[in-house]
């Protein structure tokens, strides 16, 4: 029986945390970060990405960024071979970001097309990620808490079984919870 993907689907439904898939080969978030200590705006940039990499070091191999301005990076994701033994492909993903100041709605939006490009050194391991654009909306609830939604859309011709999906969240969630915590736990600007 095919699944209806006019229905929206909650894959993962954690207190801080929520998934769910919207339509076929798009995927959507919801997380907020809080934390009195630090004026979120001013970490919200490129350098969350080191943070990404750092805190989930149990899930990646490897990370490059390239800055090319304050508001364009070129960035480099390789994951852990989890499915070696299966002989399934090592996964990466290679995007170019645009930062966009929304002034007007007190946000900071992240734009991320997955690129073919090779301005990047990257190795000739696996195969990238099927995934056409991420769209951060970071919205600023006040200095202290930012309201986070993330859009994943993926290649038309992507195939994503719901066993594949099940999993690829749980990695998802654990990534950005990840980066949640180490950023509402931080005591000094980060």
């Amino acid at each position: 029986m095919d699944e209806d993907y006019s229905i929206v689907k909650t894959i993962i439904d954690k207190p801080h945390f929520k998934m769910e898939r919207i339509e076929k080969n798009k995927y959507g978030m919801q997380f907020n970060i809080k934390n009195e200590n630090l004026y979120l705006k001013q970490i919200i940039n490129f350098s969350t990405l080191r943070i990404l990499y750092e805190v989930n070091k149990e899930i990646f191999d490897d990370f490059t960024m390239k800055c090319k301005s304050d508001t364009s990076a070129e960035t480099y994701f390789l994951m852990k071979h989890f499915f070696s033994d299966f002989g399934l492909p090592q996964k990466y993903t290679h995007l170019d970001i645009e930062k966009i100041d929304d002034l007007e709605n007190d946000a900071i939006l992240f734009s991320c097309k997955n690129t073919e490009s090779y301005t990047l050194d990257i190795p000739n391991k696996g195969e990238q990620l099927s995934i056409d654009i991420i769209l951060f909306k970071c919205k600023l609830k006040s200095e202290h808490e930012v309201s986070i939604t993330c859009d994943v859309f993926l290649n038309d011709n992507a195939i994503v079984p719901a066993f594949a999906e099940k999993m690829a969240s749980i990695i998802i969630s654990k990534i950005f919870i990840k980066v949640k915590q180490f950023i509402e736990n931080a005591t000094t600007t980060i």
